[in-house]
């Protein structure tokens, strides 16, 4: 996670869980804050949780190639 201007935070996680990335996330983001991830379900409760979301890049496998798609 970095935020402009801030720290990076890196966590290596051995799941990610919904029930194991919350704390990490409510201990690491301030409450209100917009958080800008992927399309990957397990953000699907920031909101619920008191963060701001958006998804605006969709990573994709293209002939075995990372790409990158700009949801605009």
């Amino acid at each position: 996670m970095i935020q402009r201007g801030g720290q990076v935070v890196i966590n290596l996680m051995a799941n990610v869980k919904q029930k194991t990335i919350e704390p990490f996330m409510k201990d690491t983001i301030v409450p209100g804050t917009l958080v800008y991830t992927d399309e990957y379900s397990i953000y699907a409760r920031l909101q619920s949780w008191g963060y701001g979301h958006s998804s605006p890049y969709t990573f994709f496998l293209l002939n075995g190639d990372m790409e990158l798609n700009r949801n605009r």
